[in-house]
């Protein structure tokens, strides 16, 4: 099977986004377009020859209107989680192979769940206004929730600590 030289015509969908630009090689002619207003300047002609379309952002759709000015495409690639402003049902009926990016962000929203947990446990919020607005001048910050329970019994040689039974109380 012999490779083709002619090159491939891509449109690129979007805001400007240097991983999707920078990656492709001098097999493809590129055809950037950051808002729908800018791609209705793409002449019918190169439309006509577009193989390929990356998407960069969910705010940009992908809707039939828009599929349908490129007779010969092939693929929809979302840069994204999901792909809900893409016409899938368009595409799948014009044999368009729609792709995205699923679970890229998995760890990341964990950690920020598990971040806004322990602040709201913890109540950063709250004790940086407390701060900043200097109350710790002239007033105790009240004892902090925790994620595990506190010990029962000693604390040190000196029995349970004064903060521990405030925290406790506040528990009961």
């Amino acid at each position: 099977m012999a490779v083709s030289s002619e090159k491939i015509d891509l449109v690129v969908h979007g805001p400007h986004k240097p991983i999707v630009t920078n990656g492709f090689s001098d097999q493809f002619v590129l055809h950037q377009f950051e808002t729908t207003g800018d791609l209705e300047r793409l002449t019918p002609e190169v439309a006509a020859k577009v193989r390929g379309m990356a998407i960069t952002y969910n705010t940009v759709r992908g809707d039939a209107r828009t599929l349908a000015r490129f007779p010969k495409l092939e693929i929809v690639a979302s840069f994204g989680v999901g792909y809900d402003h893409v016409d899938a049902a368009y595409a799948r009926d014009h044999k368009i192979m729609v792709t995205n990016t699923p679970d890229v962000l998995t760890e990341e929203v964990a950690d920020i769940a598990m971040g806004l947990l322990i602040a709201t446990l913890r109540e950063f919020v709250k004790a940086d206004k407390y701060l900043r607005s200097g109350l710790w001048q002239t007033q105790q910050f009240p004892a902090e929730r925790r994620l595990a329970a506190r010990p029962q019994g000693g604390h040190g040689r000196h029995g349970t600590h004064r903060a521990g039974h405030r925290a406790q109380a506040r528990c009961l």
